[in-house]
């Protein structure tokens, strides 16, 4: 093995670290180090272009050096650079909960972002609350605790609250995995009808002796 495959193998390393992300921060760590780009109602996230380029470069040059059926062809190291990406983001969800399963606290519990979500609406003086979260203990041990959910910016202009306490202790069986529902109607005092269907709010589990915070997309929050 010569150095320029050396140096190809530690890059790849760094990108299959790179395009996970911790369970706790929806973002993945190489939009964390390269900000996307924001306007006034969009955002580009040009991390992940990068990140593709470097790995479809690096397998290029792994087959320069020694030619390899899996990046014989353009088209080929494509198709890795895309499985690269799939497999990173899957070992990183296992590795998340193979952490989490040391603790015994709330910061054992993983939340399955693609599973969850919340619906918020608001008709003259009644907001009503309504989703689910799909949540896993890690742990070997019950977990108990309270939920708040922090509103978007935009929420909480309209309806004047930022956390919203479900007035419900949750339980979670030690190594289970469950779908909490969220159904709850709250007094307000504005008048306009608003709607907004989203997994990207924040939820903060706790209890008297911990709490974890899942945070919620900074797009969601900036743009609506």
């Amino acid at each position: 093995m010569n150095q320029k495959q050396v140096i190809c193998y530690v890059i790849l390393a760094l990108m299959f670290i790179l395009a996970g992300s911790s369970n706790e921060i929806p973002d993945t760590c190489v939009d964390r180090i390269f900000v996307p780009l924001h306007g006034a109602n969009w955002s580009f996230h040009y991390a992940g272009i990068f990140l593709m380029i470097i790995i479809y470069t690096c397998f290029k040059q792994l087959n320069l050096q020694k030619e390899n059926a899996f990046f014989k062809t353009r088209w080929r190291r494509i198709i890795a650079t895309f499985l690269f990406l799939n497999l990173s983001t899957h070992t990183a969800n296992l590795t998340v909960q193979l952490y989490k399963s040391f603790s015994s606290d709330l910061s054992s519990i993983y939340l399955n972002r693609q599973e969850s979500h919340v619906s918020v609406n608001g008709r003259e003086t009644e907001l009503k609350l309504e989703g689910q979260l799909e949540l896993k203990n890690c742990s070997n041990e019950e977990q108990w605790f309270y939920l708040t959910i922090t509103m978007p910016t935009f929420v909480e202009e309209a309806v004047g609250m930022k956390d919203v306490i479900i007035n419900q202790a949750f339980n979670l069986p030690a190594k289970t995995k469950q779908r909490i529902t969220i159904d709850e109607t709250f007094n307000i005092q504005m008048s306009p009808y608003y709607s907004f269907n989203s997994n990207a709010y924040e939820y903060t589990l706790f209890n008297e002796k911990s709490e974890i915070i899942f945070k919620g997309s900074f797009d969601q929050y900036l743009f609506h």
